[in-house]
């Protein structure tokens, strides 16, 4: 099955399911990556809405940016908190770009490649911040995360 659509998250949740999705994000989280159908489950369809609404999709492209951003930068930066692997950004840059696109663009996106694009900017054993002595990686990556934002789970 497609992404879900807008159609299908019009209806806003109330002030109880925003609470129980917020204390149980995780495992929402969880079971989104695993593949559930977020339409099953009220606090998985919230979760859902929350991740694919406009300034989810606009926060995680300008944080996408910021990383290729910071692969132009001089090679050690005092201020960084952690450093990415730049020449992996920068092999991986159309496919980056393309994220950045499919994240901006009109058509609905799935919640679950949408989780799998925060975890590879916030999983520091991944190909964007640890070096495998493979620079493709980060390209593989991205590819999938952008083929699960298009595509999703098979529902």
């Amino acid at each position: 099955m497609a992404p879900t659509a807008d159609t299908d998250l019009e209806r806003a949740p109330s002030r109880f399911v925003r609470l129980r999705m917020r204390l149980g994000r995780r495992r929402l989280d969880r079971k989104l990556l695993a593949g559930s159908e977020p339409s099953r489950d009220p606090l998985m369809l919230s979760r859902a809405r929350q991740l694919t609404d406009r300034p989810a999709r606009a926060k995680l492209a300008r944080l996408f940016e910021r990383v290729l951003d910071g692969a132009r930068e001089p090679e050690w930066n005092p201020y960084a908190v952690v450093s990415i692997q730049r020449s992996s950004v920068r092999k991986a840059a159309p496919d980056l770009w393309r994220l950045i696109d499919l994240l901006r663009g009109p058509q609905p996106i799935s919640p679950q490649g949408v989780l799998m694009a925060y975890r590879l900017l916030t999983d520091g054993g991944g190909p964007l911040y640890r070096d495998f002595g493979d620079e493709r990686r980060l390209v593989f990556a991205a590819r999938r995360i952008g083929d699960g934002l298009l595509y999703g789970p098979s529902w």
